[in-house]
């Protein structure tokens, strides 16, 4: 099975939106954080900035997500408001491209990562 595990010279970007969950965030987050070579975090959202939660608090959205680069893992937190987002094709077509970049099909119909 192709490397997928996260390392130093991986890039993982986590999608922030309005209404996100906390704890979809920044408990994956911890745990990367955890990880001798963790991956390079980048906060994405609508616009460089404070993001809004559904608790309230507010995390801040390093780039667009236009202007994101394609990382190598991409999270995206939970929420209702989830779908909506989906709506935005900035936000999807970012989401396919990097998946496209990075994932294979195999015989079996699987998505693998390639290495490197």
């Amino acid at each position: 099975m192709d490397d997928v595990s996260p390392g130093p010279h991986r890039r993982l970007a986590v999608v922030l939106f309005d209404g996100f969950e906390l704890l979809d965030v920044f408990g994956p987050l911890e745990v990367f954080g955890a990880l001798r070579d963790g991956p390079a975090v980048t906060m994405v959202g609508p616009a460089p900035g404070p993001v809004a939660s559904a608790q309230g608090p507010r995390a801040g959205a390093d780039v667009a997500y236009a202007d994101a680069e394609a990382p190598d893992i991409v999270l995206v937190a939970g929420r209702r408001e989830f779908d909506t987002m989906l709506d935005q094709p900035v936000v999807t077509q970012r989401i396919a491209t990097a998946a496209a970049r990075r994932l294979r099909p195999s015989r079996s119909g699987v998505l693998s990562a390639p290495r490197g």
